[in-house]
């Protein structure tokens, strides 16, 4: 399954990146299916992290935050 890799915040401020799997999700906007653009993350916790991403609809384009838990969706590489 296909990564993708994204920078976050961490904890103590310092910025690193993660690899999460690029599955599709649906966009609380317009309510597609699709792969976001991934723009940016925050760690919230040790294993929970707030990602901003993008829809890639062209029709919507909303910015929202999503959440993904570390052994769900997340790839720790």
């Amino acid at each position: 399954m296909e990564t993708i890799c994204i920078e976050y915040k961490k904890l103590d401020g310092k910025v690193d990146k993660i690899h999460i799997y690029n599955e599709p999700i649906e966009c609380p906007y317009c309510g597609k299916q699709i792969l976001p653009r991934y723009l940016y993350a925050y760690q919230q916790s040790e294993d929970k992290y707030d990602i901003f991403c993008q829809c890639i609809n062209s029709k919507c384009k909303a910015t929202f935050i999503s959440d993904f838990i570390k052994g769900d969706g997340y790839n720790p590489y």
